[in-house]
């Protein structure tokens, strides 16, 4: 049974580290009208798995998450620089997720013939990085982490309650789990792609807000990490 929710954890982020800034063109494109969905509202669903089932564990591997969700949008950290770097090829140089979606709305704006060069080549950077963001993810989960259909009736309704408070029922986040998953993900645009990345994140967000004892945990685990050094 600790295993329970584990694969939902393993999909998005830690609550106490937030979604970077985007500049002022990327926000306009991709942003929505944010607010924190309360899930005690709605279910008493995490009240009974805060604690025991979601941990200090799942709130550990959330942290490579969320980790991994930011270097697909805004690059990989270069510890020397401070600034991130991107990953994927475009227009002869390495490029972000954040810089495809830019790219995106120049050529949409300046009405680029489709399907043509440039979109042909925005397209192959584009499932480049949802290629990096599966991959990313798979490398945080074990063999063990077969999600049990109680997780997944769980989670099925935690994801509903939280884009209809939202409003983003037309999130890929609100098709997760279904049997075409997986091929609407790679038919998104740049910007629906980093929308979804953002709503992941924002779920979990809220998500792990309402597992305090859950938080507690991790706290306690890092304190003795620090005073065994």
């Amino acid at each position: 049974m600790k295993k329970l929710v584990l694969p939902l954890i393993l999909l998005w982020s830690y609550s106490n580290i937030h979604s970077e800034t985007h500049d002022a063109a990327t926000t306009a494109a991709v942003a929505h009208k944010r607010h924190k969905t309360v899930f005690i509202q709605h279910t008493d669903i995490l009240s009974k798995l805060d604690g025991s089932f979601i941990g200090a564990a799942e709130i550990h591997n959330s942290i490579g998450a969320i980790k991994a969700i930011n270097e697909v949008q805004y690059g990989t950290l270069n510890k020397q620089t401070k600034k991130r770097e991107g990953t994927y090829s475009y227009d002869n140089k390495l490029v972000t997720l954040q810089d495809l979606v830019k790219e995106e709305h120049r050529l949409t704006k300046e009405n680029v013939t489709k399907p043509g060069t440039r979109w042909t080549e925005l397209n192959t950077a584009l499932t480049q990085a949802k290629d990096d963001f599966n991959a990313k993810l798979k490398a945080l989960r074990t063999s063990s982490d077969k999600e049990s259909d109680m997780a997944k009736n769980m989670k099925d309704k935690l994801i509903a309650i939280f884009v209809k408070d939202q409003k983003r029922e037309t999130s890929l986040l609100a098709n997760s789990g279904k049997a075409d998953e997986k091929e609407k993900m790679y038919a998104a645009s740049a910007t629906d792609f980093f929308h979804f990345l953002n709503d992941l994140k924002y779920f979990l967000e809220d998500l792990t807000d309402a597992c305090p004892k859950a938080h507690e945990q991790y706290k306690a685990l890092v304190r003795q990490a620090h005073q065994q050094k």
